[in-house]
């Protein structure tokens, strides 16, 4: 089996490629981003996925060229820093907590600055600190989605 997308997008992908290594039907070849989504313990030889992390949120901070919309355009990487001490500072960081991640593109610039929690695979948008401080509390603490910030599912 061999997965071919970025992380964002990939999870599906990942857990049908765990499943066929359960059943024995192959090896898992990770192409790209996807072995920082979590760990990947090297077991018998093969890639299988866990949940070294109760959530782990991916940023995108991607900068395109002047006049394209892109998440940079929001001061996603001033945001980003914000909500990585933020997580810290609330005591949320690491194993078997929360993961913060600067991404690339991940394709719904539309939407605005965008971040995805996984391994829910919520997709929101934000404009302010108090946007993120919403999702710290309600999502990533709570475990509550942050309706009136998610970005809807696409068709």
């Amino acid at each position: 089996v061999t997965v071919q997308r970025n992380c964002a997008s990939g999870l599906e992908a990942l857990l049908a490629a765990q499943m066929r290594l359960r059943a024995g039907e192959g090896d898992v070849f990770l192409v790209g981003g996807a072995e920082s989504m979590s760990n990947f313990p090297n077991t018998h030889g093969r890639q299988t996925m866990n949940n070294y992390y109760q959530h782990h949120v991916f940023f995108c901070t991607n900068q395109r060229p002047e006049g394209k919309t892109c998440c940079e355009n929001y001061h996603a990487s001033e945001v980003r820093l914000y909500l990585k001490d933020r997580v810290k500072a609330l005591g949320l960081h690491g194993e078997g907590r929360v993961r913060v991640n600067v991404t690339g593109c991940m394709g719904r610039c539309d939407f605005g600055p965008v971040l995805v929690v996984y391994p829910e695979g919520v997709w929101y948008t934000f404009v302010d600190q108090e946007d993120i401080d919403e999702i710290v509390e309600k999502h990533l603490q709570g475990g509550q989605v942050v309706e009136r910030l998610r970005i809807p599912e696409p068709e």
